[in-house]
């Protein structure tokens, strides 16, 4: 899905946006990402830039255009990148590596993204932590404590404006985690501390397929058949871990859920998409 979902946005504090996998030719050859109109980048570039976006050799000041580098560790920079129509005739748009600002490596996610004012926000980083952004959920905290206010029955903190969230049913979490016996569904042995507000062994209620991913589907994702009991470091795992141990993980709770892929007619390997996963 190239297109930022409402997760992404809200990560980024981005109105819209788009990104792609840098291949080979672009990472070697070119040392420039073809920007697409299908991966929703030509058109921000357009939008911001057009009609006066140059035509020709990247050795003219007239290609330098300004934007925000992202890197992976937040920082951001205002930084002059080269962007240009390589070819006096046709319609392929390059937007140009430079080593120190913009340099992917060969499968990397490049991203380009708009926020309500100032330039337009690039940057890359490898899938394996691009996965992990599609699937963190940064709403999830407060989910939790509402869970867990519920069963002290007493008002759950909210928090407004700062992202935007899909309506999640606490009481249906609260089933689903005594449908599970306040067990971890990964591994029953995994124990936990009593929670003050259950009595129980504390766990959280977890959307299989992520409900960021609402907006995908015809009906809501807020089911029993996609909410799973999970121990904290199980939880924390399951967004945060390797991909292989959240890809392994995923299946298991997928596979034991027939009814979940039979709710919403998909198939094992469109819930690990879903999670950012192949």
């Amino acid at each position: 899905m190239p297109k930022f979902d409402k997760a992404l946005c809200d990560r980024f504090t981005a109105i819209r946006g788009g990104y792609s996998v840098v291949t080979r030719t672009e990472a070697t050859h070119d040392r420039a990402v073809t920007l697409s109109i299908s991966d929703n980048e030509k058109p921000l570039v357009l939008a911001r830039f057009a009609p006066k976006i140059h035509r020709g050799s990247t050795e003219s000041l007239a290609a330098l255009k300004p934007f925000i580098r992202l890197d992976e560790t937040g920082h951001e920079e205002e930084v002059e990148l080269k962007l240009t129509y390589p070819k006096q005739e046709g319609e392929e748009l390059r937007l140009y590596f430079t080593q120190g600002l913009l340099d992917p490596a060969i499968g990397d996610v490049f991203f380009i993204f708009e926020r309500q004012s100032g330039p337009l926000v690039v940057g890359s980083m490898p899938t394996g932590k691009w996965s992990v952004l599609e699937s963190e959920d940064i709403a999830d905290a407060d989910y939790q404590n509402e869970i867990e206010s519920r069963q002290l029955g007493v008002p759950a903190r909210k928090v407004t404006g700062e992202y935007t969230t899909f309506e999640r049913n606490a009481a249906l979490a609260i089933s689903a985690l005594e449908r599970a016996h306040y067990a971890c569904e990964v591994d029953t042995s995994h124990g936990s501390f009593e929670s003050a507000a259950s009595g129980r062994p504390y766990m959280e209620a977890h959307h299989i397929i992520p409900i960021s991913k609402s907006g995908e589907f015809l009906s809501t994702l807020d089911v029993l058949h996609n909410i799973v009991s999970l121990c904290a470091t199980c939880h924390r795992r399951v967004h945060y871990g390797t991909a292989p141990d959240r890809r392994s993980m995923i299946a298991q709770l997928t596979t034991e859920r027939p009814q979940l892929l039979a709710h919403f007619a998909v198939d094992l390997a469109t819930v690990l998409r879903a999670n950012g996963l192949s």
